[in-house]
């Protein structure tokens, strides 16, 4: 299958669903076809409407789709432009794999994989799969990102447009900037793991790298951001945006970096979760250290009790008060296991020190504040948290006063004067 443009000819292949699959296979609403301005993607239209776009090729996948695999089970994909023409294609290594794009007629795009023991097309591959899959749907410099809640975030040095529409979960109408640009001082916030903003209206220019690219789009005061075109090779190419950045979503992994252009004072300011700036300020990616830290005391308490202080550790990371500090999140943990959890404790903190030089100090301090939340001091927050502590410190207390009692009663009766068990 290859579909596409020859620009040498203006002829355009494309895909087009059927009025109603399975049954009228005239032209339908819905069209999956290249757009070949820019950096070319390929978007899929309910007539003109865009509702899904696939992000620009980065070398070895779109980069809107992570888990497309450079040979996903013997389908090799390939994505080729030049001054001739512009194409997408799908070859199959495997005769015994049969596999198709196809566009249905109620808007979705499906690769599906035939299974021969059933006789049936088994729907492999979709999109859109998710609501962050919709077209711009958190708007201008907003980021999407199916594992926060509400889905729609704003990048940091930004705020709602429309606060009272972003109460109420929607989140089209975008973010604003908190300060103007200065242009010669501003810097730019390395954003990771996303799919890039749309690039029908971009500069690009594959021989350049990163370094210049940035030289490129920091002296021009119109340039909103850059990247890199493609991830092979630990990264090549330049891309610039002059105009808005629109359709940015998050993955947890497989994305791409992208860097946006900031005021300094936005940059730097205290409490919000850090990054590294272009110009090489090392402000720590705290949401990467973040989930490191949880990851490393899960199996550590996991390991050194029972079920119920499992789901007890868990409990606490739920109704955790968003303002609640390390220490005072740390005692309840220390309180439910021994000392040796403290030991362990500890050590998780050196190695992740030792292999990422974050600032645990401050780290800790901010582990559990939400990085779009508010960082002024919650005194409400911190008294639940003590409270939450000095709970369980009275409960652990309880437990051990029992447990003392119970194995003083045991000795007593094994060292009974009569040698007789009661």
């Amino acid at each position: 299958m290859k579909i596409g443009w020859n620009l040498d000819t203006g002829v355009e292949k494309h895909l087009t669903s059927w009025k109603t699959t399975g049954s009228d296979p005239s032209s339908g609403d819905y069209t999956f076809k290249i757009d070949s301005r820019g950096i070319p993607e390929i978007f899929l239209r309910d007539k003109q409407n865009i509702t899904y776009r696939s992000g620009p090729w980065n070398g070895e996948r779109f980069s809107g789709v992570p888990e497309m695999q450079p040979d996903t089970d013997s389908i090799r994909f390939n994505f080729s432009y030049d001054k001739h023409g512009v194409y997408y294609s799908f070859t199959i290594g495997s005769h015994s794999i049969l596999s198709r794009l196809v566009v249905t007629s109620g808007g979705e795009l499906q690769r599906l994989a035939w299974i021969p023991n059933s006789n049936t097309w088994n729907k492999f591959w979709y999109a859109p799969k998710d609501q962050c899959d919709g077209y711009r749907a958190c708007g201008p410099y907003g980021v999407c990102d199916t594992n926060a809640s509400p889905v729609c975030t704003c990048m940091r040095g930004f705020r709602p447009r429309n606060q009272q529409a972003w109460s109420l979960r929607d989140g089209s109408d975008g973010c604003v900037r908190n300060t103007n640009l200065d242009c010669g001082s501003d810097k730019f916030l390395h954003v990771q793991n996303v799919k890039l903003p749309e690039t029908t209206n971009v500069f690009w220019n594959r021989s350049m790298n990163l370094g210049e690219c940035l030289d490129l789009c920091r002296r021009n005061c119109s340039c909103m951001a850059y990247a890199n075109i493609e991830i092979t090779n630990g990264g090549t190419g330049c891309i610039t945006w002059a105009a808005q950045l629109v359709d940015i979503r998050f993955y947890p992994s497989g994305g791409q970096h992208l860097f946006v252009r900031l005021a300094p004072s936005d940059l730097e300011r205290k409490g919000k979760k850090r990054s590294v700036s272009a110009d090489g300020a090392n402000v720590s990616d705290f949401g990467k250290y973040e989930r490191n830290f949880i990851s490393s005391l899960t199996p550590v308490v996991w390991a050194n009790g029972n079920k119920r202080k499992f789901f007890m550790f868990c409990f606490l990371l739920v109704v955790q008060p968003k303002n609640l500090t390390a220490t005072q999140f740390i005692t309840p943990i220390a309180v439910m296991q021994s000392p040796w959890i403290v030991i362990q404790l500890l050590l998780t903190f050196f190695k992740l020190k030792r292999d990422s030089g974050v600032d645990h100090a401050k780290f800790l301090d901010e582990i559990v504040e939400s990085a779009g939340g508010s960082h002024k001091t919650n005194h409400t927050g911190e008294i639940v948290g003590i409270t939450i502590s000095a709970a369980v410190i009275i409960l652990g207390l309880v437990v051990i006063f029992w447990k003392k009692r119970k194995l003083l009663n045991i000795l007593n009766v094994k060292t009974d004067p009569r040698g007789n068990v009661p």
